[in-house]
């Protein structure tokens, strides 16, 4: 476990993106047991097949309660304007 874990007790995660990188990350922390939560995933396309609940609203995903946001998306845009309001 990890000196910022043991302090604060489990991380909340807010993740942009749930393709390749997004859902490995999310899987590894279920794997490994790690002191991660992913409290929220905001993706491009609802309409993809997901193994988790995912939303396309940023106002939603802004609302929620993160430690860190990780941005998973790829590309620049729109991963860039949406880290730009964290």
């Amino acid at each position: 476990m990890t000196v910022l874990a043991t302090a604060f007790g489990t991380i909340r995660l807010g993740l942009i993106g749930f393709g390749t990188v997004g859902q490995a990350l999310r899987r590894l922390i279920g794997e490994k047991d790690l002191p991660y939560e992913v409290s929220s995933i905001l993706v491009r396309d609802p309409g993809k097949p997901r193994s988790a609940p995912v939303t396309t609203d940023l106002e939603r995903f802004r609302s929620g309660r993160y430690d860190a946001v990780v941005e998973a998306m790829g590309g620049s845009e729109p991963a860039g304007s949406l880290v730009a309001h964290f």
